[in-house]
């Protein structure tokens, strides 16, 4: 036996090593199982072909807009009258974006396209739409109700007769004049023959076919889809994408994406077209307005002038009068003035009167103009409408898009409602200077009406006439002038928005092949390596030397005996070239290193469970020794199941068993074999009591005589994680070959057994992989060629 110092040690933690171990132990998996990997990467990307062929492509096209911001708080005065610029808040970057993808504006660009009437061309396998390319133009009756959303399939026998089919369990009916849904329809099954240019009259449709393009349509088949505008609206707005070039900047990006490249390319041209007309008819709307004002008090005040003149050409007929005296004139002159001053007064108190009264029954109306009559003295009033108006404008955006709970909204109507009572403040302090200065200008008319009353009456009356007809005549001339400079100024205006680039394809964004192929050989590479960890994670049995390490990190591992396919059992006769006789020989050598102060002699043979190649092993190894000029004898110590005395046929021959109980002589148990220099002690009969029998002082004799006599002794135990046995034969043995089998031997079984020989202080034990399924030619191949072929 060895000395203490080569006891077993108790089982460490693993090495930092196991984490590569593992991973070589899957990837030999990975190679153990390579039809996983053949199977899946074929499969997947064939399936990602197959996707790409019979899938409709998504394009993607590109507009750029430029949006001419402003930092200005307030505009100029000379602004406000003509509306020339929108506020500030209107041309700020984040309510542009809003606004590009308001559905007003979505609204606005699809009643300008013929989107409502979608064309497909059917395939074997996918449909295609054909955007002004389908050889047919179907005519719609605006005013009669159309089907939408379902397909009406339009086929051609021959080039003159046109099948007409429309199934349908019902859908929702449209009419496209007013864009109006009118109703619904019930189930549909409908069939027609008609000719080009023939009226097709149901309830549920109404149009007729015209022939658009040249050639023979015989055999071909397509279909028809109407849609509704508001529908494709909502559509469009939700594919439409809007990006800013860079933080600060008012260059937008506005992108589309959808599976017909020329409607993704048109809608973007009209979307622009559309933006910028909206901005200038916004900026014209104010202009437009205090024009409509102006407009209405030049109709009332032509109506009084032309009776003033009238009145003033009769009196000078009617009294041979031409003009009165000087002091005459200069009075009325004086009055005219204050008299002109006062209408002017007047004027503007009505604006504001008006204003007061939309702002009281709509405070959210959009429905009022800018002062356009007002000065220095009012422009705190311009500024606040200003502010109202752009505020009002943004909410009726914003509540088109977002419920009434919007936090937004919620904000906004609060501005709003401030803006409201500071603009009802400002116009009463506005009335009331208007009312005192009405009041100070009526005071001096007076003076110079009771001065004009000393005057003759027909002079008085001549110059009362005349008064007036001056008044109106400076009243229609600042109304045209007004008029005029407001038409200028609409007339000026621009848009604040500029098309830098007009729409352009972009390319196929779904379905991207490089990606789609990249993911599927992912998948594929996943999905087998999934399953390998599946096997490893729900293997219980050991099936690589990496498990051996990992389990008992103590324990070398002496080596490995392939799997055997060769006839008979002692392959070191049968068949000495092989890699399996070559691979007891690397155990013979390396199991003299188990013990370094004496040399090997007595090896005891043991596994965890029956079934692992004890006897197997046994058999080899001694043939081994024997072969090498050793005098070699193998012991059959499993005497419950003996294997031995089947495999030498010594059948009813005495052996260990007859020894321990007196029956027979140690001599004569030990039987000779084909092999000169090799021995058998078969196990004998099997006894009720093996283990009293193994332990009795008749196991001590039996192994010196065995020592003086024999020169290796071989001895195959019973299994020790099963029974007890083995152990009591451990004393008398120096070193201990344990055999695990490839997929055999269970893990924990071995675990636990490994665990209890350590705690026992069990020495020189070493491991052994037994029926290992080695991957293509290993070493053992390679000796075998060389003994061969050499």
């Amino acid at each position: 036996m060895t000395t203490p110092d080569q006891r077993i040690p108790p089982p460490s933690p693993s090495s930092p090593q196991d984490g590569m171990l593992s991973f070589k132990r899957l990837l030999g998996m990975a190679v153990r199982y390579w039809y996983f990997f053949a199977i899946s990467i074929p499969i997947a990307m064939a399936a990602v072909w197959v996707y790409h062929h019979y899938t409709i492509p998504i394009y993607h096209a590109q507009a750029t807009l430029l949006f001419k911001g402003t930092d200005e708080r307030v505009m100029p005065t000379t602004n406000i009258i003509g509306g020339v610029g929108l506020s500030p808040e209107d041309r700020k970057i984040e309510n542009q974006t809003f606004l590009l993808k308001s559905q007003r504006i979505a609204r606005k660009t699809i009643d300008r396209l013929d989107y409502g009437i979608e064309y497909y061309a059917k395939g074997r396998v996918k449909d295609t739409e054909v955007y002004h390319t389908a050889p047919f133009e179907v005519v719609i009756d605006s005013l009669a109700p159309q089907l939408l959303d379902s397909e009406i399939t339009i086929a051609f026998d021959d080039d003159d007769r046109i099948h007409l089919t429309i199934q349908a369990e019902g859908g929702r009916l449209y009419r496209y004049a007013d864009h109006q849904v009118t109703g619904s329809s019930g189930a549909i099954n409908f069939k027609t023959t008609l000719g080009w240019d023939v009226p097709l009259v149901t309830p549920f449709a109404s149009f007729r076919i015209r022939k658009a393009g040249t050639g023979s349509f015989a055999g071909k088949s397509y279909y028809v889809v109407f849609r509704a505008h508001s529908d494709l609206a909502s559509m469009y707005r939700g594919r439409l994408s809007v990006t800013n070039y860079r933080e600060g900047s008012s260059i937008m990006f506005l992108g589309v994406t959808g599976p017909t490249p020329e409607k993704l390319r048109r809608y973007l041209d009209v979307l622009c077209q559309v933006v910028i007309e909206h901005n200038l008819m916004q900026k014209n709307d104010i202009a437009d307005r205090s024009l409509h004002f102006i407009q209405k008090q030049l109709e009332m005040i032509a109506d009084t002038l032309d009776r003033t003149q009238n009145l003033l050409l009769n009196f000078r007929k009617n009294h041979k009068i031409t003009e009165p005296l000087n002091a005459g004139k200069q009075m009325a002159s004086q009055y005219y003035e204050l008299d002109k001053q006062r209408q002017s007064v007047a004027l503007r108190s009505y604006y504001f009167n008006l204003l007061k009264k939309k702002l009281v029954e709509d405070p959210f109306s959009t429905d009022f103009m800018l002062p356009a009559f007002s000065d220095m003295n009012y422009d705190f009033v311009s500024t606040m409408v200003t502010e109202l108006l752009t505020l009002n404008n943004e909410m009726a955006e914003f509540s088109a898009q977002a419920n009434d709970t919007n936090p937004y909204l919620t904000a906004l109507r609060g501005r709003i409602a401030v803006a409201r009572d500071n603009l009802m403040v400002s116009i009463d302090k506005a009335l009331e200077s208007l009312a005192i200065e009405d009041r100070m200008l009526a005071g001096q008319m007076t003076g110079v009406d009771n001065r004009m009353d000393e005057l003759p009456d027909i002079e008085k009356e001549y110059l009362r006439i005349e008064r007036n007809y001056k008044l109106n005549d400076a009243i229609y001339t600042f109304l045209l002038q007004k008029n005029s400079e407001t038409q200028i100024t609409k007339a000026s205006n621009s848009p604040d928005n500029e098309v830098v680039d007009q729409a352009v394809m972009g390319g196929i964004v779904s379905p991207n092949k490089r990606s789609n192929y990249t993911r599927a050989l992912m998948l594929a590479l996943a999905i087998p390596i999934g399953l390998i960890l599946l096997i490893e994670f729900l293997n219980v049995r050991i099936r690589g030397t990496e498990d051996l390490t990992h389990l008992a990190p103590h324990l070398p591992v002496l080596g490995q005996i392939p799997h055997s396919r060769l006839d008979g059992q002692n392959v070191i006769v049968n068949s000495p070239n092989s890699n399996i006789a070559e691979a007891f020989r690397s155990i013979r050598t390396r199991l003299n290193f188990l013990s370094v102060d004496k040399p090997v002699k007595v090896i005891a043979i043991t596994s965890t469970n029956t079934g692992d190649g004890k006897t197997f092993v046994s058999m080899n190894l001694a043939s081994a020794y024997a072969v090498s000029g050793k005098k070699t004898i193998v012991l059959g110590f499993d005497l419950r199941r003996p294997k031995m005395t089947e495999l030498f046929q010594l059948d009813n021959r005495a052996g260990i068993s007859n020894f321990l109980i007196g029956q027979s002589a140690l001599p004569d148990i030990c039987y000779a074999t084909s092999q000169p220099l090799l021995h058998v002690m078969p196990a004998g009969e099997v006894p009720p009591n093996p283990a009293e029998l193994i332990g009795s002082s008749h196991t001590a004799e039996l192994f010196e005589y065995l020592r003086k006599t024999y020169e290796v002794i071989v001895v195959d135990l019973p299994p020790v994680g099963v029974v007890s046995d083995g152990r009591l034969v451990f004393p008398f043995a120096d070193a201990l070959l344990y055999i695990t089998r490839f997929n055999h031997t269970r893990k924990d079984h071995f675990q636990q057994t490994v665990r209890y020989l350590a705690d026992e202080q069990i020495r020189s034990m070493g491991l052994l992989f037994n029926d290992v399924e080695l991957p293509g030619q290993g070493y053992g191949s390679y000796y075998s060629d060389y003994y061969v072929k050499g």
